[in-house]
């Protein structure tokens, strides 16, 4: 079984484990943008008007380093997200 490991710091954004999805809980704050990166740069998800609660697809992950990058008014957080 793959395992998903998140470690998040922005105190607005939750993210939880799922083997199927990457599931974030923006907690009312207005989250205008979502993006998943590979170690590359390179887009793998997009999410451009994310909901509540978004979920992200991420079961045909390969093994690596991905990060996952919030946009908000003016800001742009990134987490790191380890695919074993």
């Amino acid at each position: 079984m793959r395992r998903f490991v998140a470690r998040v710091n922005f105190s607005c954004t939750l993210i939880g484990k799922r083997p199927q999805s990457l599931v974030i809980l923006s907690n009312g704050i207005n989250i205008n943008k979502i993006v998943l990166i590979n170690s590359q740069g390179q887009i793998i998800s997009q999410e451009t008007k994310p909901m509540l609660t978004t979920k992200i697809d991420i079961r045909n992950l390969k093994k690596g380093i991905y990060f996952v990058l919030f946009h908000t008014e003016g800001c742009v957080q990134s987490e790191k997200l380890i695919v074993e």
